[in-house]
C-alpha cells in the first residue's frame, strides 16, 4: 500500500510537469509515467524463482556483490542484471560501513539459518528475508 501511495504522488507530480514544459517534453514525461506504472503492475507478477530464490534461499554462486543501504537492508547484486533485497532480523550497527563475511550452509544464503559477521567485532547479524528487488525507472 505504501508503494502505491508513493506511486500516486509521483504520478501526480509528473502530471503537473507537462503544464510547465515545452510540448515536445510533454510526451517524454507521459512516457516515463507510463513506464513507472507498467513496472508497478509487473511487480505483482514477480515470482521469486525468476530471481533464483528457491525455498527462500539464493545460491552463493549467483551473488556478484552485496551492498548494505543501512544497518538492516542490503541489495544483493546477482550475476546478470537482477538484484535481491535482503533484510536482517534487526539492525546490525555498523554493517554498512564495516567489512563483513557471511556464514552459509550448503552453498546457499538462507533466511533464519545464515548470518553476516562483522569483521571488527565478530557480531553476528541474522538474515530475516531475501526478496526480488525491482528498481523503479524514476531516474
Amino acid at each position: 500500500f505504501t508503494l502505491l501511495l508513493k506511486l500516486f504522488f509521483i504520478t501526480a507530480v509528473l502530471a503537473i510537469v507537462p503544464a510547465i514544459t515545452w510540448a515536445d517534453q510533454d510526451n517524454t514525461v507521459q512516457d516515463r509515467s507510463a513506464e513507472i506504472l507498467e513496472t508497478i503492475e509487473a511487480i505483482d507478477d514477480i515470482k521469486p524463482s525468476q530471481w533464483g530464490i528457491r525455498n527462500g534461499c539464493i545460491s552463493v554462486n549467483k551473488i556478484r556483490n552485496i551492498r548494505f543501504l543501512d544497518d538492516q537492508l542490503a541489495v544483493v547484486y546477482l550475476r546478470g542484471k537482477k538484484g535481491l533485497l535482503l533484510r536482517l532480523r534487526k539492525e546490525c550497527r555498523g554493517i554498512k560501513d564495516q567489512n563483513f563475511s557471511y556464514e552459509v550452509r550448503g552453498g546457499q544464503l538462507c533466511p533464519r539459518f545464515d548470518r553476516f559477521i562483522l569483521a571488527k567485532s565478530g557480531i553476528p547479524c541474522e538474515i530475516e528475508t531475501i526478496q526480488p528487488y525491482v528498481k523503479l525507472p524514476i531516474e
